[in-house]
């Protein structure tokens, strides 16, 4: 039992590195433009917001940091960025090598802490034990420090088989409160429609293609393929220009990606 369950563990670490998904990418475009610019945005406004009240010289931790697409924006902030991965990415730029849910963190890692802000981006799902995680989130970031977490609640499961939650408001609520973090804000980011959004996309992504051999059939497949995408596109560019959008009430029950900061306290 214990030699299964640590050989499951060791394999996390042969995961490949989070690579945050860019529109240029014509196919996963259908899908995530859905919320991939609301999440760059949220995330690079929450940064530049650090920089209006902290100093030159603050300790950030890019955990999960991937290609670190948010590097140049955080060292345009004149703070200090360290960066903290499962694998090394293509640029060999990642300082430190671990992962967050391990029991024993990097000693060079720690060392260099505490870190007076650490970014979570789009990792948390990845993440199994949440238990562990939170606890060496407490180890890492500083008294009164703040630690930036997003992850999604409604998308398709991706970085196989490494995909393990889709976490409601109220999970990170908890695991907060239990690890002593204040929640400083929240948000819940893509509505009900961005959801439908997503999965018209998906479903542009995923259409599979029949090809029989006989002509018959191959005109009467290539047809009704022709019209199904015909009417997924349109859907899409009718979501896309936020025509639902009008006749439906952002009850936020249904959303696509969380964004928390969460703020240390000094332990009692």
């Amino acid at each position: 039992m214990f030699a299964s369950e640590n050989s499951t563990l060791d394999s996390l670490q042969t995961r490949r590195s989070i690579v945050r998904p860019k529109p240029n990418n014509r196919h996963l475009h259908w899908r995530e433009r859905f919320i991939a610019p609301k999440l760059e945005a949220a995330i690079e406004d929450r940064i530049k917001l650090w920089g209006c009240f902290l100093p030159p010289g603050t300790k950030v931790l890019d955990l999960g940091c991937g290609q670190q697409p948010y590097r140049p924006i955080v060292e345009k902030q004149l703070f200090h960025y360290s960066s903290f991965d499962v694998v090394q990415n293509q640029d060999s730029s990642v300082d430190f090598l671990g992962r967050i849910d391990d029991l024993d963190l990097p000693e060079k890692l720690l060392n260099n802490g505490p870190y007076d802000l650490i970014m979570v981006t789009e990792v948390m799902e990845h993440v199994l034990d949440w238990d562990r995680a939170f606890g060496n989130l407490q180890r890492l970031v500083s008294p009164k420090g703040e630690i930036l977490i997003t992850c999604p609640f409604f998308f398709p499961i991706h970085e196989e088989p490494f995909d393990f939650w889709r976490p409601t408001y109220f999970t990170l609520a908890a695991f907060s409160k239990k690890y002593n973090f204040e929640i400083k804000t929240s948000d819940r980011l893509g509505s009900a429609t961005d959801c439908l959004g997503l999965i018209v996309g998906h479903l542009l992504v995923r259409m599979n293609y029949k090809t029989p051999t006989n002509l018959i059939q191959r005109v009467r497949f290539s047809l009704q393929q022709r019209l199904i995408k015909g009417i997924l596109k349109s859907l899409h560019w009718l979501i896309t220009k936020g025509v639902f959008e009008n006749y439906f009430n952002a009850t936020q029950d249904l959303y696509v990606s969380n964004l928390v900061v969460l703020r240390g306290q000094i332990k009692p």
